[in-house]
């Protein structure tokens, strides 16, 4: 759908596709009747690191690499997350432990989005999807007006103890390469 005038145009009469990724729709679309320069525009949206991580996953299953549907998280997702970064993340700062997220994320989003394959091979670090399809777009994030997230990040506390992440569990605040580790000892 355009962004502006909400016609829909189907993906075959897209006069170039937005993303060379599989599963990867995650633009603002601006048709060529409504765009000041003709054309039609493609705005890259900001993902979430839960995103990234199943757009990864999702990818490297179409590639059939991996171990039985199981990738390994540093030497298979962060690879790839790392080889894509700036089409995925665009100039988002990559930090010294961003890789300790992507363990985060696998660890948190496990065992709703995220299956651990320790149990199979006997080692920790492979991980797959639970349903191997791409991540889906969550529109009342989108909808969140600047106002709205801007008393929300006020109304909370400044050292909130619990993070909430993604509404799945709760967990107390700490180093994410001790939060990894502890998911490794396991």
């Amino acid at each position: 759908y355009c962004d502006k005038c909400q016609k829909w145009t189907p993906a075959s009469r897209l006069r170039e596709q937005p993303s060379y990724l599989k599963g990867d729709n995650f633009f603002r679309f601006t048709c060529c009747d409504c765009s000041e320069d003709r054309k039609e525009r493609f705005d890259r949206l900001k993902l979430t690191w839960q995103q990234v991580v199943m757009l990864a996953m999702y990818n490297l299953s179409l590639e059939g690499s991996g171990r039985q549907g199981y990738f390994r998280w540093k030497e298979d997702i962060c690879a790839f997350i790392e080889k894509h970064w700036t089409f995925l993340l665009g100039t988002r700062k990559k930090t010294s432990t961003w890789w300790s997220t992507v363990a985060g994320c696998l660890s948190v989003g496990s065992p709703m989005l995220f299956r651990s394959g320790a149990q199979e091979f006997g080692e920790p670090g492979w991980w797959k999807l639970v349903h191997n399809r791409p991540p889906i777009m969550k529109p009342e994030a989108e909808k969140l007006s600047t106002s709205a997230a801007r008393t929300k990040a006020t109304s909370k506390p400044l050292l909130d103890p619990i993070i909430t992440v993604e509404g799945l569990r709760k967990r107390v605040s700490r180093n994410p390469v001790e939060s990894a580790m502890e998911l490794k000892e396991k």
